[in-house]
């Protein structure tokens, strides 16, 4: 090689052939510029009930000498982001888990053999989040929850938790507890945002509920949001998920719009609940949806003003292709889907959601359950669903603030009443409403049945067949009405 010619340089392949100085400096610039990102470095830690290791010297599972106890760990100080492992091994653990860093990975089946790591935990929540974000547990079993307390309890401030594969259990509580609870009060001025719950399965009693949201913050302008809960099973519970408004709170969250935003409830199966299924307080706005969901056996015969999926206060929210068998309450006031408003003020009402493609079957009350009912609601697509056998109206329209609602291609089967226009409850008109290409069949009562000063709806190319005693309108020659009795 002569003097006078430039070596060439071959690393990093990215940079091609360059003079020997250059690529001495390229790389200096690159190992640099690496040097500036934080490294997250996952250090292992293992936890038995019985553990005697200390924190730094943990390397298994296999016996006490080698895991540390859930006291010992809690007490410790920690920034670095962990896995630890919680070792079934040992026995249930009885202690609080109360995570010491943010970006901790809780796992309770580290070696994959199914068997997960259990609490079993006394007058205390099982799992608290301590204010820190980035966690995740996965593969935990919450065998009882006591009185008044949570399984998980997820505190304000902690964001981007994640609950996977875990068993919640809480079969013979003698008070209110709560499979999860996300708990928004005064403490932290801000959302508690990226909240995920999936693949986990709640086992409860009429006296708790699965999944709260808890909003209690009368100081700051905080909410929930980019919440998803997804293919979740909670079975036998007060109310299954729920966004729940404390008195002290609901001030400031009408006057300064706190509704929850980015909330995806979906895939989810519920069985048995003595209230809601679905029941949204809080309001909601934005990009949500409520899909696919299976619940059965919603409210009970005993229990007043049940409604299944009750949406207060929400706007431009999705609710399609669920599946709702069995609707119970004792009293005239209930439905399976309801559009509401919150703190009976006007000015929080629902607004620009669309129900489709549901599937709503059997609701029972004393004088009558309702499919879909729009108590306080404007400018709502109601279109493709499918509701069968109710004691009461299909779909019921109701109060004067409800008005440029839309109903179509909507199937009624087996019901009092198929489209209800007021009722005699709120003795108030509703104004008018849109109703297209919907297929009544089989009503014991009336096809069209309007009260109080309803306007007439606009009603176009509907099928009413079989309705006892005809419509309270007059429906133009676009709709066919057939009558066999």
């Amino acid at each position: 090689m002569a003097n006078n010619q430039l070596s060439p340089c071959k690393w990093p392949p990215f940079l091609g052939p360059i003079d020997l100085n250059m690529c001495i400096f390229k790389v200096l610039v690159f190992i640099a510029l690496i040097s500036m990102f934080p490294q997250v470095a996952f250090s292992t830690i293992y936890i038995r009930q019985d553990g005697v290791a200390t924190i730094s010297s943990t390397t298994g599972c296999n016996n006490v000498a080698s895991a540390v106890n859930l006291e010992d760990y809690n007490r410790s100080d920690h920034d670095n982001s962990e896995i630890v492992c919680l070792c079934r091994e040992g026995g249930r653990f009885t202690s609080k888990l109360k995570p010491r860093a943010h970006s901790t990975i809780y796992n309770g089946d580290c070696d994959g053999n199914f068997l997960n790591a259990q609490f079993k935990v006394e007058n205390d929540d099982a799992i608290v989040t301590n204010y820190k974000d980035n966690l995740i547990f996965k593969n935990i079993d919450i065998l009882s929850i006591a009185d008044r307390k949570a399984g998980i309890n997820i505190q304000d401030g902690s964001d981007n938790t994640q609950v996977a594969k875990c068993n919640i259990d809480d079969l013979f509580a003698a008070l209110p507890s709560f499979g999860i609870k996300v708990y928004l009060g005064d403490a932290n001025d801000g959302n508690t945002v990226g909240t995920y719950i999936h693949h986990s399965t709640f086992r409860l009693n009429p006296l708790s509920e699965g999944i709260r949201f808890s909003h209690h913050s009368s100081i700051y302008q905080n909410t929930y949001g980019n919440t998803r809960i997804i293919d979740n099973y909670i079975i036998n519970s007060k109310y299954a998920i729920r966004h729940y408004l404390s008195p002290e709170s609901r001030p400031n969250v009408m006057s300064n719009d706190l509704r929850a935003f980015n909330i995806k409830i979906n895939s989810n199966r519920i069985h048995k609940t003595l209230r809601s299924a679905i029941d949204h307080a809080i309001g909601v706005v934005g990009n949500s949806q409520i899909n696919r969901n299976v619940i059965t056996d919603c409210g009970d015969a005993e229990t007043p003003s049940v409604n299944c999926i009750q949406l207060h206060w929400v706007d431009r929210m999705l609710i399609r292709g669920n599946v709702v068998d069995g609707t119970n309450t004792s009293k005239c006031d209930g439905a399976t889907l309801i559009f509401d408003w919150t703190d009976k003020n006007d000015l929080h009402i629902s607004t620009n959601n669309e129900a489709s493609y549901n599937i709503f079957m059997n609701g029972n009350a004393a004088c009558g359950s309702k499919g879909i009912a729009i108590w306080k609601g404007k400018n709502n697509f109601i279109h493709d669903n499918f509701i069968l056998n109710f004691t009461g109206p299909g779909i019921k329209l109701s109060n004067d603030n409800s008005t440029d609602n839309v109903f179509s291609k909507n199937k009624i089967f087996n019901v009092k009443d198929c489209f209800k226009l007021s009722d005699p409850l709120s003795r108030i008109g509703v104004p008018e409403s849109t109703w297209v290409e919907n297929l009544c069949l089989g009503a014991s009562s009336k096809g069209f049945k309007v009260l109080h000063g309803s306007m007439e709806p606009i009603a176009e190319d509907n099928i009413i067949y079989d309705a006892v005693e005809g419509n309270d309108v007059e429906l133009d020659s676009s709709n066919e009405v057939y009558n066999v009795n």
